[in-house]
């Protein structure tokens, strides 16, 4: 489903806060920030150096100054994953399946066909050729999506992927 996406409302924001006296945290971003999520899921940096952040509250681009809210809120449960592809555009994806942000178009897609572990992270990695490669809990398998043609194809135990050999038993 392909839907012409509304202008990012935007928040002025308040520069991250430096963290002394903490082991691990450098800097602080957040709420009192104006960041209106509370827990964030998924970060990526993309090719021109902003910062986009997913949650259950919705998925944002960072600038330095503004959070532009692209997709709001709520997302249940959350966010588990976010990837850039060649284009420029931003994928994600949830429990109720994958989306694509095209910033540049103002356009959105959104399918129900691939989905991620409820209540888990997802990791989207994108190759060397620009396919992005992530797991797919719809079908127990690891689904190739091809950015270009907006197709993917899965990897599954009947193809050789020896690791999912654990959801054999929950088929049985």
């Amino acid at each position: 489903k392909t839907t012409r996406l509304p202008p990012p409302a935007v928040i002025n924001t308040s520069p991250p806060v430096e963290q002394k006296d903490k082991p691990i945290a450098i800097y602080d971003f957040g709420i009192a920030n104006g960041l209106p999520a509370k827990f964030i899921t998924s970060l990526i940096r993309d090719r021109n150096g902003l910062m986009w952040i997913g949650s259950r509250e919705g998925i944002f681009r960072f600038d330095g100054e503004h959070i532009y809210t692209f997709l709001p809120g709520p997302i249940l449960p959350f966010i588990a994953g976010m990837a850039e592809d060649n284009k420029g555009r931003i994928w994600y994806i949830d429990a109720g399946g994958i989306g694509m942000i095209d910033p540049q178009r103002s356009v959105g897609n959104f399918s129900g066909r691939l989905t991620a572990v409820p209540e888990n992270i997802t990791k989207i990695f994108k190759d060397d050729k620009g396919l992005l490669w992530l797991y797919n809990f719809s079908d127990k398998a690891v689904s190739v999506i091809d950015p270009e043609t907006l197709t993917f194809k899965n990897i599954t135990v009947k193809q050789g992927l020896s690791d999912s050999s654990f959801f054999q038993a929950e088929q049985d």
